[in-house]
């Protein structure tokens, strides 16, 4: 949910578990219609916190000047 989805839903929860399964093919399958209502569960102030702990990161491992990175 936190990247950038360039496909359907199903198909980049294929491609998770793909990744996480560290196999060619999705061993795990989650239907679209359960990763919603799932999703519905979720409070909003865990990706406000995710968003806050992104940010912190970014901060300290880069190198920033006036809110601008540099050598970029």
């Amino acid at each position: 949910m936190l990247n950038m989805i360039n496909g359907s839903i199903q198909s980049e929860l294929s491609r998770f578990f793909q990744v996480i399964d560290d196999s060619p093919i999705a061993i795990t399958s989650v239907t679209t219609v359960a990763f919603c209502k799932a999703r519905k569960k979720l409070s909003y102030t865990a990706f406000k916190a995710l968003n806050a702990c992104l940010i912190d990161t970014f901060y300290k491992s880069s190198q920033v000047k006036n809110g601008m990175a540099i050598g970029y």
